[in-house]
């Protein structure tokens, strides 16, 4: 489109968004899942704090994520992710502003000429140092107190509507475990397909029926002869599906976020594999931060044991990892778990 009359067009669309928002504050959602449902669940800290309503701008694919806190949200308008973003591209919003009847955009990197960015990647080269994890992040760029609770979902509440699910459920034997993988990612590179099938092995050799899920990621590891089963599971049937699965595998995921703002009481073990970060002029391989960046131990619910694990680059390490993970015991790639007690307190051991 000509950029005069796509900056013409992103004009009308903040006159509209004014128009329609009177009086609240408007969110513009233009980020992964992971990070919708970090602020949705700072939606009701938020407007305690603010002594304001709330207008969510958001893409139609995340209709479920915001769904999960609707108590929390006044008003939803859709809008697609590059008109969002566009709005500060083309200079139409100013990143700085906080004001009512004023879009906010929530996307790091266009906040405040990208310090709140930085922040966030300094954190990934060295989280003893300095910088920031992604709660506290939104924390900041939402003008909330360090203290501000994340709300989290009942999982009771939530409803799926899957047969699929309903049928495994109904199948399952009173003794038998089920394992759920996760192979894809969306932003990083998976791990390759022998670290999959050796997990699924593992877990099979425990007496797991194990299953996989790639639905929604963009990148997926070749998962030829995978001996597992796959199933299809939207973001409300993938967080309702943590009833029926005793173990779930991931990577470092928006959904694995999703899956603990909801209390799921899987265990869940997230693998974390290597990722360019670049800040300034610098740039390091660093293993993707779990647990002491994108979710914090605040977001893990009394039930909930995570465990992470760096992914091994090594065929002879492959098996001992496996076994660990279906296992669930520490072993030479293991990098930390985390459970609060009845009383709240996160143990950790080996981490952050």
């Amino acid at each position: 489109m000509n950029p005069e009359l796509r900056r013409k067009y992103l004009e009308d669309v903040v006159k509209q968004l004014a128009d329609e928002s009177k009086g609240s504050y408007i969110l513009l959602l233009n980020n992964s899942i992971g990070e919708t449902a970090i602020v949705c669940a700072l939606l009701k800290a938020f407007k305690q704090e603010h002594k304001s309503q709330v207008t969510i701008v958001t893409m139609p694919g995340h209709l479920e994520v915001i769904k999960l806190w609707a108590d929390d949200i006044d008003k939803v308008v859709f809008l697609d992710m590059e008109s969002m973003r566009d709005l500060t591209y083309f200079g139409v919003i100013d990143q700085n502003a906080f004001r009512k009847d004023h879009p906010i955009t929530t996307w790091t990197r266009h906040r405040n000429d990208g310090f709140l960015d930085r922040l966030i990647q300094l954190r990934l080269l060295d989280q003893k140092r300095g910088g920031v994890n992604l709660v506290d992040a939104y924390r900041l760029l939402l003008r909330l107190s360090w203290r501000s609770q994340l709300n989290h979902v009942d999982l009771i509440r939530v409803k799926s509507d899957s047969a699929e699910l309903e049928s495994i459920l109904s199948s399952k034997p009173a003794n038998k475990k089920f394992a759920l993988l996760f192979p894809g990612c969306n932003t990083n590179i998976p791990a390759p397909q022998r670290v999959w099938q050796g997990i699924c092995l593992a877990y099979l050799k425990q007496g797991y029926e194990v299953f996989y899920c790639t639905q929604g990621a963009r990148f997926v590891p070749g998962l030829d002869n995978l001996p597992a089963k796959q199933i299809n599971l939207s973001v409300t049937q993938a967080v309702t599906s943590a009833q029926i699965f005793e173990s779930i595998v991931s990577h470092n995921t928006g959904l694995m976020s999703l899956f603990l703002l909801c209390g799921v009481r899987s265990s869940v073990n997230i693998l974390l594999t290597k990722s360019q970060v670049s800040v300034g002029v610098a740039q390091e391989s660093v293993p993707l931060l779990g647990s002491s960046f994108s979710f914090t131990t605040e977001m893990i619910r009394e039930g909930t044991i995570v465990w992470e694990w760096e992914t091994p680059n090594s065929e002879s390490a492959l098996d001992h990892f496996s076994e660990d993970i279906a296992m669930a015991r520490e072993g030479s790639t293991f990098l930390a778990w985390k459970s609060p007690d009845k009383h709240g307190n996160r143990h950790v051991f080996n981490g952050d």
